[in-house]
């Protein structure tokens, strides 16, 4: 990022939930600020920065709280789809900033890859989508629907009921006996940790066998410092057949009430290789030694390794257990169950968020 913002020809256009001005994104001695690097190249050609306003009332903390590492994803493209992402920038950054952009000019084929770029566009938002768009949500729930031999989710949260009820059909009739859901999730997300949990107890409660389903976290060692390992990557794998990144969470407000964009693919050389590089990276193996069967590989090197008590990257996630032992699904605005959501602050809240 940092090379190809310096070595702009027309302009650089960056849209992001948030940017931190005195960020450095090299460690390279000497690298510039975000701030100087921006600064540097507007001095060349136009640069436009389109970031989130913020809730109405303080809400974060920066600095972080507590130490803690991060894991994130990210997909750089080339060719004709870079089109369609600058395109969904260039009508954002008009009715926002009132500001005319040229319609973005279509590149050549840059490769053999199939890509696909979904939003969330919330309903009532912007002009040019009165109505919304939903197809982040709507790619996702088709590809679980599908889904014959493995699902791979990393993500922030997993609240949403639409995916839920998904992988709760799947997992109490399993398309196949080598069935298996596989959940790289943060162990204490920065809020929602009950409608995750509840989620997820609804979940294990579906895993009858308790063989199908998998829900992990990831925590950095240093000597005998133990880091837990933000994720916050938005990565979607179903068969290897089909691969979504991008800024969309598993929740409501991701699906339907922010505003996302993800791109989708169904490359399959591409989305094996990056399977195989995330697991090779989780369980500290090499490629070739997680590279078999995906259910051979679950059951054999992911559930030990998450089970075991020596320090690993890969641990089970903490604090999941069935329903029993007291977890319900709760809607992380109003805080209702789903025993409540008939209650008005619930209604409220669902005629907002969708939530029930």
């Amino acid at each position: 990022m940092s090379a190809t913002i310096a070595g702009a020809r027309s302009h650089v256009h960056i849209a992001g939930w948030h940017s931190s001005p005195e960020f450095r994104l090299t460690r390279e001695p000497g690298a510039p600020t975000l701030r100087e690097l921006l600064g540097e190249t507007a001095e060349r050609v136009p640069v436009r920065l389109l970031l989130w306003a913020g809730p109405p009332v303080p809400a974060f903390q920066h600095p972080a709280d507590r130490s803690i590492g991060w894991h994130d994803m990210t997909m750089r493209v080339e060719g004709p789809i870079v089109a369609d992402v600058a395109e969904h920038f260039r009508r954002c950054w008009t009715e926002v900033a009132e500001e005319s952009l040229p319609e973005p000019k279509v590149q050549d084929p840059a490769g053999t890859s199939n890509v696909q770029f979904v939003r969330t566009v919330p309903e009532k938002t912007h002009a040019f989508a009165p109505r919304g768009e939903f197809t982040i949500v709507d790619t996702y729930l088709r590809a679980l629907r599908s889904a014959k031999r493995l699902v791979y989710l990393e993500n922030q949260f997993l609240w949403s009921p639409e995916v839920a009820e998904i992988l709760i059909g799947k997992l109490k009739n399993p398309p196949a006996d080598d069935f298996r859901v596989v959940l790289v999730l943060p162990r204490k997300p920065s809020n929602g940790a009950d409608t995750t949990r509840g989620q997820l107890g609804r979940l294990l409660d579906a895993d009858d066998d308790g063989r199908r389903l998998l829900a992990t976290t990831l925590t950095s060692h240093d000597g005998d410092n133990e880091t837990p390992v933000y994720v916050h990557a938005k990565l979607g794998i179903v068969d290897d057949e089909w691969m979504t990144v991008g800024s969309a969470n598993l929740n409501e407000h991701s699906l339907f009430n922010d505003s996302e964009a993800n791109l989708v693919t169904d490359d399959v050389e591409l989305i094996r290789d990056t399977r195989l590089k995330l697991w090779a990276e989780h369980l500290q193996r090499s490629k070739s030694e997680v590279d078999g069967d995906p259910a051979k590989v679950v059951d054999e090197l992911w559930r030990p390794i998450a089970e075991k008590d020596r320090p690993n990257r890969l641990t089970l996630l903490p604090s999941v257990s069935r329903r029993a032992a007291g977890y319900r699904a709760r809607c992380a605005d109003c805080s209702s169950t789903a025993d409540q959501a008939g209650s008005p602050a619930s209604r409220r809240c669902a005629e907002r968020n969708r939530c029930w």
